[in-house]
């Protein structure tokens, strides 16, 4: 290929105009290509939708027409067996044949095939399990259409009836509920392929014939041009031989051209642009001596070391962070070679490629660099050749980075055990594939997510499948009742019934509408076909709002909660009715208002019912003279989290009487509020009979004194008597003492003279 520096003024007018008829004949072509081919994918799209539709009636219309065939069977033959009747139907539906191989088949919602391949089934045929080459369990999808009232499209690969080669199939299915029959009818894709293929063809042949049509008129053009520019040429040769003379006589002394001689004007514009460029030349001498300076601080200033060498890698020039980064002065340095720097170990692993160096490609490496301190110090060194035929390398310490980097590294280790090993079961998914079907719906106007999805409800189901699981960790197999993590990664799907297809709509009306995060409980179905109700809660991860393809989806089995819940609603229940019967007045109140109150209550307050007491200030039916006492006695109660002891207190009925109670309270939580149960009843005949007592015991009081009054005459006068008995006793007692005294004398006196006698 000859140099453009040998191309001769001539030539190189030839290529240019040549180029430029090229180039706009190539642009008007590229541009009839591109109108041509998007005219042709609008085309080959109508088609395809006009295809699709008209075919979707079809498979449509041929199941509605056996339905009505079956009810029309049954009201004709009331009298004949539902065995008969299916036998005759069936007979019926396996010889229908349309379109592009069609045909009807009817299957049990048990798995059972009753018309397969266009045939009635002889024996037993189990199709529950049949999945296509895409792994697609074909019986699922047959369910979730027998569960739409409206029916359902299902696309799959399947062989035709007279063939043993796998097609893409479309097929329609609709349940029959009062014999739990699925019907379906489905054709294949194959002929409307061919069709599509034979347009294309066409379009191809069209367009080459466009093509060289287009390449004959380019031809023809340019011979034109160069005809054109033959003329032009020989007018420019002259004053080129005398600007050629003058370009070589000055430009090469630095000397400027004397622009008066020449006629063309361009030629005359080229030599002042000559002369200009001798006035640049020597203005840009200067600036390469002070950019020489300039560089020669910025390479001595840069952080990263920046070191120079030849061809056997000795160093010719190194800047102050090279010494820094290898320990060695810069003399040091110039002594030494590139391969110094690096053990033994380490250039027998990544030898330095001066060989790609020569070819002039640069070559970026990480290595270990060996201080002469014998450090370890991980490098980048990024090398290339340069003008000069000398390499130049920059090499930068990577240290913090190879830090971050382990640290990253730890990271990502800790959060895999920590996903592996967390008690809650965890997905890791990819709605990338869901983020791009909303924000094609956005892009053609939808906008209330939660109506288009209530008027096309196959969209969730086509979104279940957009949904790819990239991970699950040990307690996911768990709580689904998986063996192995390959076998939930496939399954997920099957997982949905109703309930769950439903929270599924929530969390994609959620996603569309930007939120980042989703909470709601489900029901699922395991492996073994066992209901769980989870809670699921949905967060994208941070970094991946954009796109959504990290989105962490943790499950909480709340299966035996929700058994408990509803063991306690039973209770609750059970309570409520036992607090109903019995006599006494039962009343809940928080925060100072009732919320509950049983009958016996409304029956004490003289109430017309439940309705009156609620959201009532409790403090309304206590009587002004207890009312201070019971909002001290409440405060206490809930403060020490201690009953309120049973106490009297006087209540203000409905009618507006008042009675007497015994009331007890009990603080408690409700709803996470401090409530006080109170329990009360009415002792107003208790009262009656205390003060019918009370004025017993006054009218006895008052007997007790009459009579004590008597008795302290009666007593008086007994003293009295006393007094004078006790009189008269000392009297007779000291006679008696005396005449014994007086008798004891006489006998001494007696005994005397008796002695004196002797």
């Amino acid at each position: 290929m000859r140099r453009i520096k040998d191309i001769s003024i001539k030539t190189g007018l030839h290529s240019i105009l040549i180029i430029i008829v090229i180039f706009i004949s190539g642009l008007y072509i590229l541009h009839y290509i591109i109108d041509t081919k998007a005219e042709f994918e609008e085309k080959k799209q109508m088609l395809q939708q006009s295809s699709d539709e008209k075919q979707k009636d079809v498979l449509r219309h041929r199941v509605e027409s056996v339905l009505d065939f079956i009810e029309f069977s049954r009201q004709k033959g009331q009298a004949l067996s539902d065995s008969l009747i299916q036998q005759n139907i069936l007979e019926y539906v396996q010889h229908i044949r349309f379109d592009h191989g069609g045909y009807v088949f009817v299957n049990t919602f048990q798995g059972q095939a009753l018309v397969f391949d266009g045939s009635i089934v002889k024996g037993y045929k189990n199709i529950s399990e049949m999945t296509d080459p895409d792994g697609k369990r074909l019986f699922d999808l047959e369910m979730l259409a027998y569960n739409n009232p409206e029916g359902g499209f299902m696309t799959y690969q399947f062989k035709p009836i007279d063939s043993d080669t796998l097609l893409p199939k479309i097929s329609f299915m609709k349940g029959y509920d009062k014999w739990q029959w699925i019907i379906g009818a489905g054709f294949y894709l194959n002929d409307i392929k061919h069709e599509l293929a034979l347009i294309e063809a066409e379009y191809y042949s069209e367009l080459v014939k466009d093509l060289i049509l287009w390449i004959s008129v380019i031809i023809l053009t340019s011979i034109l041009v160069i005809l054109f520019a033959n003329h032009f040429v020989k007018f420019l040769s002259s004053e080129l031989s005398i600007f050629k003379v003058f370009f070589n006589r000055f430009t090469l002394l630095n000397k400027k051209i004397d622009t008066d001689g020449i006629v063309f004007s361009d030629l005359r514009l080229l030599a002042q642009e000559a002369n200009k460029m001798i006035d640049e030349k020597t203005q840009l001498e200067k600036e390469l001596v002070r950019s020489e300076s300039n560089y020669r601080i910025l390479v001595e200033q840069a952080s990263d070391a920046i070191v120079k060498g030849d061809h056997d890698g000795k160093f010719i020039q190194v800047n102050t962070s090279a010494c820094k980064l290898t320990g060695f002065s810069r003399e040091e340095l110039l002594h030494l070679r590139m391969s110094d720097l690096f053990s033994d170990v380490e250039m027998a692993e990544k030898p330095l490629r001066y060989d790609i160096l020569k070819k002039g490609r640069s070559i970026t490496h990480e290595r270990n660099l060996t201080s002469k301190s014998g450090k370890i110090v991980p490098v980048e060194m990024t090398s290339s050749k340069i003008s000069d035929g000398s390499f130049l390398s920059i090499i930068r310490d990577i240290s913090e980075r190879k830090k971050v980097e382990r640290q990253l590294l730890d990271r990502k280790t800790r959060y895999k055990s920590l996903f592996e090993n967390a008690a809650i079961p965890i997905f890791e998914e990819d709605f990338s594939e869901v983020k791009a079907l909303i924000d094609n719906l956005k892009d053609v106007g939808v906008v209330d997510f939660r109506e288009y999805f209530d008027s096309y409800p196959d969209k969730v189901n086509e979104c279940i499948g957009l949904v790819r699981i990239l991970d699950v960790n040990e307690a996911s197999l768990k709580l689904f009742n998986s063996d192995s993590k390959k076998d939930l990664l496939n399954s997920f799907p099957r997982f949905f019934d109703q309930d769950s297809l439903e929270a599924f709509k929530n969390e994609l009306i959620a996603l569309a509408e930007g939120s980042m995060e989703f909470n709601c409980e489900i029901r699922i179905l395991d492996f073994k076909g066992n209901v769980k109700f989870i809670d699921l809660r949905l967060a994208v991860t941070p970094g991946y709002e954009s796109s959504l393809s990290r989105v962490l989806v943790s499950f909480i089995d709340i299966t035996e909660n929700k058994e408990i819940n509803r063991a306690l609603q039973e209770s609750e229940e059970r309570y409520r009715n036992l607090v109903d019967m019995i006599p006494e007045g039962v009343v809940v109140h928080c925060e100072g208002k009732i919320v509950f109150c049983n009958d016996s209550a409304i029956s004490i307050m003289k109430a017309s019912g439940k309705e009156s007491f609620t959201d009532k200030s409790v403090f309304e039916f206590v009587h002004p003279d207890s009312r201070e006492m019971v909002i001290e006695r409440i405060k206490s109660s809930q403060l020490n989290n201690e009953p309120a002891k049973l106490i009297e207190e006087k209540f203000i009925c409905f009618d507006g009487t008042i009675i007497f109670v015994e009331v007890a309270g009990v603080p408690f939580q409700y709803f996470g509020k401090p409530a006080m149960l109170t329990v009360f009843k009415d002792i107003g005949d208790r009262k009656e009979a205390e003060m019918q007592l009370s004025q017993y015991r006054e009218k006895l009081e008052e007997m007790v004194k009459e009579r004590t009054a008597e008795i302290e005459v009666k007593n008086k006068e007994l003293i009295e008597k006393n007094i004078e008995l006790e009189r008269f006793n000392q009297l007779f007692v000291g006679r008696e003492f005396r005449i014994k005294e007086l008798r004891d004398k006489v006998k001494k006196l007696e005994e005397k003279l008796s002695e004196q006698n002797k």
